[in-house]
């Protein structure tokens, strides 16, 4: 692939060649400027100014030619940074002229007949980063009355000595290549690019969901981390998908699923932001050259054998495994091998579920799992005979297996609140949330329970049934949804009936707030269109676990009225968006109507029709 005369820089530095020259222009404060960077072994020469005018110089010398070369890679970021790029014989050609040959790779933005993009012909080299903005770069205007640019069109492959970026995430300028494309690094909000051969970086970085990305052949990167949509004929990368997800090794377009990987082990900690990657951290550090991710990327398994690698070694000794906050989203097979194990301790990290492979454990006393979001047992848990203690707190359990009855030995269990705040993250969305209503009858079958915890739950129902343990000291229910109690069956549990009026009510301080109801749940910005499934679905979780618990719903209705405020505050950037909270509220009153048919002359979906409608429009 051919590259600009004279030029002579690559990954940001300046070529070993003796001499190098590299010439920018830009619109830089109202008018048409020019910078020269000219380098002759360890001495340099800048030359700067208004094109046509006389240009000022900066003569310097440097200890060797590396430093030189270095010194002028600075000179160049710094410059590309304000919009300079070398000049290249684009051909400006009109949206209506190129739009079929555009639009058939990519989707259209409103682009208008008169908008211009750049066109090249044959195989072109950037030798720096090429900043991928309207209004900026390449796309910057001499006269900003003039068309815009909308894009660049390469009929040829592209190679960029630099990271292709672009800041907008909302909307963004396209790329088309019909050949390859080659970059240091691609870091993008809403820019579209499509390449029709093959696609190479290191990392590429994709910030919100309206950008896109695609290569027609083979996508080839260290690391891919992206929210908006990624395809290739054949992905080749640690693709992570954003959201707090792990990320999974891609190879010939095939995931490998059995060697996931977690944020942790992937990302310099600069980008981490509690369970996610912080993209546009991830963005400014690509743009700038700096590292994304680590020099060598560990997926959970590695990661796990470096903890335990020795333990390993005489697996058959170890009789105590501690993992807390080790970030943990599932178990490595190794972790089985301690057969002869008594006591294990996972608290604190991100396990939704337990293999069913714990059943191997059959010398386990001791399972800890407090907080980790955790939503079932697996059924082979039956097998752990000598279980006494069963810690639970802080997870999402919503029911607990029948083969629990198999743990004869069980003494001590606790199910504080569950579910625990991260309720809507650990099932992937509301419509997706459950929840234990009733309590679970297998536990009043353990022989030798002793104690039992419940408190912050949504438990309606109280065993049906006593317990068949003559040691049991204490059974207690507090902060749930109970509001009866049989004195002649249930004489053996404490219960707090009037806690459930509360409780009910702080589930719509914890949920219906603007940390949980975000625009981007129902609206999708780039096709215009609503989809409200998951904020109804979260409306409706609240009444059916306010409506037959909190009437008269005085608590209830008081929580309303304090968190809509708080909602429609979180959701207006403006008033361009009186019209998606409107919409939000009319399709609450849709839900709301559902639900009267459910529960005809309800107090509370009378009072939130009311509260709802003045926000509907």
């Amino acid at each position: 692939m051919p590259t600009i005369q004279g030029t002579g820089i690559h990954g940001g530095r300046m070529t070993t060649a003796e001499e190098a020259v590299i010439r920018l222009v830009g619109f830089d404060g109202g008018g048409r400027k020019f910078w020269r960077g000219e380098r002759h072994g360890p001495e340099v020469e800048l030359a700067y100014g208004m094109e046509a005018a006389e240009s000022k110089l900066d003569r310097k010398s440097f200890k060797d030619e590396a430093t030189a070369q270095a010194f002028v890679a600075k000179q160049v970021r710094a410059r590309v940074e304000r919009g300079y790029h070398v000049e290249l014989p684009f051909e400006q050609r009109r949206w209506a002229d190129v739009q079929a040959e555009v639009v058939r790779w990519i989707s259209g933005n409103s682009e208008r007949s008169t908008d211009r993009v750049l066109v090249y012909d044959g195989d072109l080299t950037i030798p720096h980063s090429l900043w991928l903005d309207y209004r900026r770069g390449m796309l910057a205007l001499a006269d900003e009355r003039d068309p815009p640019f909308s894009g660049i069109i390469v009929r040829g492959s592209l190679r960029v000595e630099g990271c292709l970026y672009n800041y907008e995430d909302d909307y963004g300028p396209f790329l088309l290549v019909t050949g390859n494309l080659e970059a240091r690094s691609i870091a993008t909000g809403g820019a579209r690019i499509c390449v029709l051969g093959d696609l190479s970086a290191d990392v590429i970085v994709g910030v919100y969901n309206h950008g896109s990305m695609e290569a027609k052949g083979t996508l080839c990167a260290r690391v891919v981390a992206s929210e908006h949509a990624v395809t290739a004929g054949k992905l080749n990368a640690i693709y992570y998908r954003g959201w707090g997800r792990n990320a999974l090794p891609f190879r010939d377009g095939i995931a490998d699923d059995s060697e996931p990987y977690e944020p942790r082990g992937i990302f310099v900690s600069a980008v981490l932001k509690g369970e996610q990657v912080d993209l546009n951290k991830a963005r400014d550090l690509a743009i700038a050259g700096k590292a994304v991710v680590k020099d060598d990327p560990a997926s959970v398994r590695v990661s796990f054998r470096k903890l335990v690698g020795k333990k390993l070694a005489d697996a058959d000794k170890l009789k105590s495994l501690s993992l807390p906050g080790k970030d943990l989203t599932f178990l490595p097979e190794e972790i089985f091998s301690f057969r002869k194990l008594e006591r294990l301790t996972l608290t604190h990290n991100k396990l939704r579920r337990l293999p069913d492979e714990l059943g191997q454990l059959t010398e386990l006393r001791e399972l800890h799992v407090r907080g980790n979001g955790l939503q079932e047992l697996p059924d082979s848990i039956g097998q752990l005979s000598k279980l006494r203690v069963l810690d639970l707190e802080a997870n999402c359990i919503w029911r607990l297996p029948e083969s629990l009855a198999q743990c004869t030995e069980l003494r001590t269990i606790n199910l504080t609140n569950n579910p625990y705040s991260y309720v809507r993250s650990s099932f992937g969305g509301w419509t997706k949330v459950k929840l234990m209503w009733e309590f679970p009858e297998v536990l009043t079958r353990l022989p030798k329970l002793e104690e039992l915890v419940f408190s912050g739950t949504f438990l309606r129902e109280l065993p049906r049934r006593r317990f068949d343990s003559p040691f049991l000291r204490r059974v207690s229910i507090e902060n749930s949804l109970v509001q009866k109690v049989d004195p002649g069956l249930h004489d053996q549990i404490t219960v707090r009936l009037e806690d459930s009026p509360r409780r009910a009510a702080n589930y719509i301080r914890y949920w219906f707030d603007n940390d949980e109801i975000h625009l981007e749940d129902f609206y999708d910005a780039k096709t215009d269109t609503y989809d409200f499934t998951q904020v109804q679905a979260l409306l409706e979780l609240l009444l059916q676990i306010n409506i037959p618990i909190s009437a008269p719903y005085n608590e209830a209705l008081a929580e309303f009225a304090k968190q809509v405020p708080d909602v429609i505050r979180g959701l207006s950037w403006g008033s361009k968006n009186t019209r998606h909270i409107q919409s939000m509220f009319r399709a609450f009153l849709v839900t709301l109507e559902a639900a009267e048919r459910t529960y005809p002359g309800n107090a509370l979906i009378a009072g939130l029709r009311v509260m709802f409608a003045r926000h509907a429009g």
